[in-house]
């Protein structure tokens, strides 16, 4: 009996000094803090109170039926920067124009790359039936050319079989099992370890999550510090000239597609944050994206939005918190300056 209750001191003991050590990690409720265990004061996010409407002044796709699909005014398609509800750009710009906004979301954003979704519906009646005057396609720089090396060029979709499709999908409801004891334990081992070994690699040599010092304060929390995910450096080199040129050239056939049904197409690359932020972090510390560059040079025949150019004066006039702190995505900062950008392209006075 002593020997059992010596073994179990033995690891009631250090497990309770890793739960008193997780106990001050602070939950601000952004992917990075949460995958990374990278404590951010819980009420970070409060700055953001009063930059963005409390409605949503904007349309899913999910809550309209076709009759209502007709005809209006923009429609976006994108990845989770468009599914950011009422502190996203569509709900900012909504508010500052006043436009019939819709929002591809539910099935639609959870199962399809966004860019082979656009080349598919576009090939179809869908846009015969669905009648937008601008259609905004949104997706990560990380992501956006590796998509584009990969679609399906010959698969098209009619309205009908994409409604079916659609909303079969959306009635399904998601339930997982987990291990919520199994899961509070793993966060605990990795809240320890990470914040031990994030003192000697920039990303805890396994995690997800990279942190590297800024040489500005440009966040509310953690000022010199720069938290992105480990997917910006590993697809970095689909910033390259050739698997962007692939990219534009179905961009290109995509706008055609649309122009002949009178829809604009609107193309809003969002930056990594990793990239946005590069030129602020100390010398040498990551390899350079080429995205932005390589896509500025080429012959487009859709509307571009180069949202790395529009972004960085701001950073570089100091402006804080154009990115969450604790987040991949954009804040309501980033998000707002964003739609005033949509809102002069869909009004014809973007440069």
């Amino acid at each position: 009996m002593r020997k059992f209750l010596l073994k179990l001191l033995l690891i009631a003991v250090p497990l309770g000094l890793l739960m008193l050590n997780y106990a001050g990690f602070e939950k601000s409720g952004g992917d990075l803090n949460r995958i990374g265990k990278i404590s951010v004061p819980a009420d970070y996010r409060n700055i953001f109170e009063g930059t963005y409407p409390d409605t949503k002044l904007y349309r899913e796709y999910s809550t309209c039926d076709a009759a209502s699909l007709s005809e209006f005014d923009v429609l976006t398609i994108g990845d989770s920067f468009s599914q950011q509800g009422i502190s996203g750009y569509q709900n900012l710009l909504a508010r500052k124009s006043g436009l019939d906004i819709v929002n591809l979301d539910g099935y639609a954003y959870r199962l399809e790359n966004p860019l082979q979704l656009l080349n598919t519906m576009s090939k179809g009646d869908f846009f015969t039936v669905v009648k937008p005057k601008y259609v905004v396609l949104e997706i990560i720089e990380r992501r956006i050319s590796w998509y584009g090396q990969s679609i399906d060029r010959n698969d098209s979709v009619n309205f009908a079989d994409f409604e079916a499709r659609f909303r079969r999908e959306n009635a399904i409801v998601e339930s997982t099992a987990t291990t919520v004891g199994l899961d509070y334990f793993s966060d605990i081992l990795k809240y320890f370890a990470f914040n031990a070994l994030y003192s000697f690699d920039s990303h805890a040599f396994f995690s997800q999550v990279y942190s590297v010092r800024l040489v500005s304060d440009l966040f509310s929390a953690y000022p010199r510090r720069l938290l992105f995910f480990y997917e910006d450096i590993l697809n970095v080199r689909f910033g390259d000239y050739q698997y962007v040129e692939v990219l534009n050239d179905d961009l290109n056939l995509i706008h055609d597609r649309l122009a002949e049904r009178g829809v604009t197409l609107i193309v809003m690359p969002t930056p990594d944050k990793s990239d946005l932020y590069g030129e602020f972090m100390e010398p040498g510390t990551l390899p350079k994206e080429r995205f932005f560059k390589s896509l500025e040079e080429m012959d487009k025949r859709y509307t571009y939005i180069n949202t790395k150019a529009l972004l960085l004066p701001y950073l570089r006039a100091g402006l804080k918190d154009v990115y969450y702190a604790d987040d991949t995505h954009w804040s309501p900062i980033g998000a707002g300056i964003a739609a005033d950008e949509l809102r002069a392209a869909v009004s014809g006075t973007a440069d």
